[in-house]
């Protein structure tokens, strides 16, 4: 992974066979992001995706096959507690373009994979909201 600082926040490169969930954490983790919104495109040759099952109160995921492009990334980091919480959404498609999309829980990068993460002066906080079951962001007035 590469990175440079902007007057906004960082533009970053993954490259091939890094998994963007645990490499934007680490990143985020080692650079002192607190909040932001994120922002990507790029090649996959792996993914996870899924939605968030209300009545059951869990995510469920599944493994997307044949994935070649990341067509949308977006979402936002804060925090929980002290730790970096990253929520995530995108688009993948497969070799026929087929798009599959929802929570990235996994996706590994092909060839490269190009994010923008845009930084707030505040940190954003979460918790879980019992009823929903999820961490939702404790935003103030």
């Amino acid at each position: 992974m590469k990175s440079t600082q902007t007057p906004t926040g960082w533009m970053i490169r993954l490259e091939l066979g890094e998994e963007l969930v645990q490499k934007l954490t680490e990143f985020c983790e080692q650079n002192s992001v607190e909040a932001g919104w994120i922002s990507g495109i790029g090649g996959a040759t792996k993914a996870r995706v899924g939605y968030y099952n209300l009545s059951r109160k869990k995510y469920i995921f599944r493994s997307v096959k044949d994935v070649r492009e990341l067509v949308s990334l977006q979402g936002n980091v804060s925090r929980i507690g002290d730790k970096v919480a990253l929520h995530l959404h995108g688009v993948v498609t497969d070799s026929n373009n087929k798009p599959r999309g929802g929570h990235i829980n996994e996706l590994i990068v092909g060839g490269t994979c190009e994010v923008y993460i845009q930084t707030f002066d505040k940190s954003l906080q979460r918790q879980i909201d019992p009823e929903i079951g999820l961490p939702l962001l404790t935003l103030e007035d």
